[in-house]
């Protein structure tokens, strides 16, 4: 659980940072999201075509929860409901409240990048438990974890390899798993010493 070196097998998409060349393309791809959730909003959201504030608030906190892959905190469900709230004051619509908050996450560091902290910023130690999903799910999938592994993260049953091995087993025979492999032509044997 202290490792930290579960990179993606073969992703050139995934860096350390976002600079000018392709902050543009997260804004194009932000903002698609969040007009696809306009065009869609019933379907995407499950509120209805005109939602309830309360029904697109708690869209809005499922998403941002998928988005950063974890529970969020009380400071960015505030943030969030603040977005929220001043958005659909400007706009004075429930849905474009759920448009543009829903750019609003898709443009968010907790969205743009992984982070391996763990409990303690300060020092390396074990990683949470969401960190742990997203790490397994990236190395194995090169994208996101499923719902099973974030509700495993939140029930903290990612503690042990026999919590996580059944996952692996599954994760595995997923066609995403299956399409992340190596090519066999990149893999090298190791040189036995």
């Amino acid at each position: 659980a202290t490792a930290r070196t579960f990179p993606p097998l073969s992703s050139p998409q995934e860096g350390p940072t976002i600079g000018k060349t392709i902050w543009p393309k997260n804004d194009q791809l932000a903002s698609a999201a969040g007009d696809y959730t306009l065009a869609n909003l019933a379907a995407v959201t499950a509120c209805g075509a005109a939602p309830t504030d309360d029904c697109a608030q708690t869209f809005v906190k499922t998403f941002a929860e998928k988005a950063y892959r974890r529970p969020l905190t009380a400071a960015e469900t505030t943030s969030l409901t603040q977005l929220y709230t001043e958005v659909k004051t400007t706009y004075t619509t429930v849905p474009e409240a759920v448009q543009y908050t829903v750019y609003g996450i898709m443009q968010s560091p907790q969205f743009l990048y992984r982070t391996e902290f763990g409990t303690n910023q300060a020092e390396a130690g074990v990683m949470t438990s969401s960190e742990i999903a997203s790490e397994l799910s990236y190395f194995l999938t090169d994208g996101p974890p499923d719902q099973a592994l974030l509700d495993a993260a939140k029930q903290n049953k990612l503690a042990t390899a026999a919590d996580i091995a059944p996952h692996v087993d599954r994760i595995l025979a997923t066609p995403a798993a299956r399409s992340n492999r190596p090519a066999r032509s990149t893999i090298r044997p190791v040189a036995r010493l």
